[in-house]
């Protein structure tokens, strides 16, 4: 009898052991927007004529089938992607955005499209060029175009903030 729970011990004991899950690794892409105008007024702070609401902006990308998709995700305690928050007295206010591939908002050229949409309908579109080496499971941002202008190259992306002129 002691053998078989022996036995069947180290069958539990042999079966419950996993497999490391893989993941989805980590990912380094947070960008900070800054926004100003001519008069280098911050646009996002909320005590001047705040321009730019988060309430008013919401985030899209561009998905394989070449189509624009809102990213929102209502289990998140930031579902809309981004947030908006004063980073000191240098920057003022900024948008950081999670920016990166989103399952679907991925091409085979390691790149992801992504797009700022203002209430007035006007939107600011961004694409990111990600390492091609992601066997370790860390995506990091190599590369980023705004408005089809690059903006930013090199590494790491980690505390980058554009400043956009509006």
């Amino acid at each position: 009898m002691k053998n078989l729970y022996l036995i069947l011990g180290c069958c539990i004991v042999l079966f419950s052991c996993k497999k490391e899950d893989q993941g989805a690794g980590h990912f380094d892409i947070s960008v900070g927007f800054v926004y100003r105008d001519v008069n280098n007024v911050d646009l996002l702070d909320p005590n001047t004529v705040s321009i730019f609401k988060a309430a008013d902006i919401d985030i899209y990308c561009l998905t394989n089938a070449g189509e624009k998709r809102r990213i929102y995700r209502a289990n998140l305690d930031r579902p809309e992607m981004f947030k908006v928050e004063h980073q000191g007295n240098e920057l003022g206010y900024v948008l950081t955005l999670g920016f990166g591939p989103d399952g679907d908002c991925y091409d085979q050229n390691n790149k992801a499209t992504m797009y700022i949409r203002y209430k007035d309908g006007s939107e600011d579109t961004l694409v990111g060029e990600f390492n091609s080496d992601r066997g370790n499971g860390y995506t990091q941002l190599k590369k980023l175009w705004v408005n089809n202008k690059l903006e930013w190259s090199g590494y790491p992306a980690s505390k980058l903030n554009l400043v956009l002129k509006k």
